[in-house]
């Protein structure tokens, strides 16, 4: 009755979390009659989204199943990996989620706008600051003068990172006088490539090395070939 695709899952298991889901109900003769598609943002491209089914054999035997294949254009990355699917037959009886733990990765560019907000300068007579999200599922924020500002707590309050700025008296502009907002992506960027290759779990020891031992009269091997060399 119903073919269900859950992407961005936290972990197997928590398949109720998935960060956008994709129904696919079927009508009683077997067709598609309706695509439902449940997302917060527009994570999927909801006009992208193509479902088709088709008869094949249930595992090279006699028995016949139903075969649902979507496509879909992502217009932004998943927060986590993990995708399961789940099925309710025509009886309503539902099937466990099979999960996918290798999950999915998305790559391109970000295709939907990033979050905006207005917040109270932290100069004097400032008014409101507009902010941009560095990156989705972050919680750095940058304004256009290169002020880097954090959000923390469930209260969404932010607090500037560089701390060090001062404002230019003949032209009004904001100039930082510290690199930290660099170094605070710098860190950022490096927790999301430990994300996908961590050198530190393959890193061991180099058992120890002995240093060579040389006579003043005596020289290496490497510099007695160099100077057997030609370098005319």
């Amino acid at each position: 009755m119903v073919q269900e695709f859950a992407f961005g899952i936290p972990r197997i298991g928590e398949y109720q979390n998935a960060e956008t889901l994709i129904e696919i109900h079927y009508d009683y003769d077997k067709s598609i009659k309706d695509m439902v598609v449940v997302q917060d943002t527009e994570v999927i491209r909801i006009s992208s989204i193509n479902a088709t089914t088709a008869q094949v054999s249930c595992d090279g035997d006699s028995t016949m199943c139903y075969q649902t294949s979507i496509s879909m254009v992502f217009n932004e990355p998943l927060k986590d990996k993990v995708y399961a699917i789940k099925a309710f037959d025509m009886s309503r009886r539902s099937m466990m989620p099979h999960y996918f733990n290798d999950g999915v990765n998305i790559v391109g560019e970000m295709m939907n706008p990033l979050p905006i907000k207005a917040i109270p300068g932290t100069i004097k007579d400032e008014g409101l600051v507009t902010i941009t999200q560095v990156e989705k599922y972050s919680n750095l924020w940058i304004a256009k003068d290169g002020r880097i500002f954090e959000m923390y707590g469930e209260s969404e309050s932010f607090r500037l990172t560089n701390l060090e700025t001062k404002r230019v008296i003949d032209t009004g502009h904001i100039k930082s006088k510290t690199h930290s907002a660099w170094n605070m992506l710098i860190k950022h960027q490096n927790e999301i490539a430990l994300k996908y290759f961590d050198s530190s779990k393959i890193q061991t020891s180099d058992k120890g090395f002995i240093v060579s031992t040389l006579d003043d009269n005596e020289i290496d091997h490497r510099t007695e070939t160099l100077q057997k060399l030609n370098w005319d």
